[in-house]
């Protein structure tokens, strides 16, 4: 019980410990993950188990699993599901947005009674799968249309199929690039984080 304590208090001071040194706009960066496996690379024994947790190191990114398995049911890049999650909502479940988008994937009620399939937008085991499901829809539509790269499907997923359409070219130009490149750039980062891993 002793070294679960000193893990515990150690983990918090570490973490206040980095965010005392650590600018104002670089805190959300701090890798919590990343601070445990400082702190002990061999895991920790939980006191109610009595079992070794190991830090994880396989899970680059909150719900990767869900990400992992709604991207492999519907041939899409769990990487580029992931991404969207960090910059829709910061893979948070409960956030809500000013315009009324909900939880992790950010859906908008009148979207997510389409392809919500009953679930709840707020818990990430329906909304996950449901933005897999949408996103594919939107791939294959974008392709229909003559646009088959991926980008247009994250920029749809954005500003809707008609918004997308408007559009000649996707370039530095146009409104919604930046939401695209930025998506593309965190699911390299991904990818990277689990080079390797099967």
């Amino acid at each position: 019980m002793k070294g679960w304590l000193a893990v515990v208090l150690g983990l918090g001071l570490g973490i206040l410990m980095a965010q005392s040194v650590v600018p104002n706009h670089a805190k959300a960066d701090i890798d919590l993950f990343a601070l445990v496996r400082q702190l002990n690379p061999q895991g920790i024994e939980t006191p109610a188990t009595k079992q070794t947790v190991l830090p994880v190191t396989t899970q680059v990114v909150p719900y990767q699993d869900l990400y992992v398995q709604a991207a492999q049911e519907h041939g899409l890049d769990w990487a580029l599901l992931a991404a969207q999650g960090a910059v829709e909502s910061a893979f948070n479940p409960n956030a809500v947005s000013t315009a009324g988008a909900q939880g992790i994937a950010q859906f908008m009620p009148m979207t997510w009674a389409s392809w919500g399939q009953g679930g709840d937008p707020f818990n990430p085991n329906d909304a996950i799968p449901a933005q897999a499901r949408y996103v594919k829809y939107l791939w294959d539509y974008m392709s229909k249309k003559g646009r088959p790269d991926y980008a247009w499907a994250i920029l749809a997923y954005l500003r809707g199929t008609t918004g997308a359409l408007r559009l000649a070219r996707l370039d530095s130009d146009s409104v919604g690039y930046g939401y695209v490149q930025q998506i593309q750039a965190l699911a390299a980062e991904y990818r990277r984080g689990t080079a390797g891993d099967d």
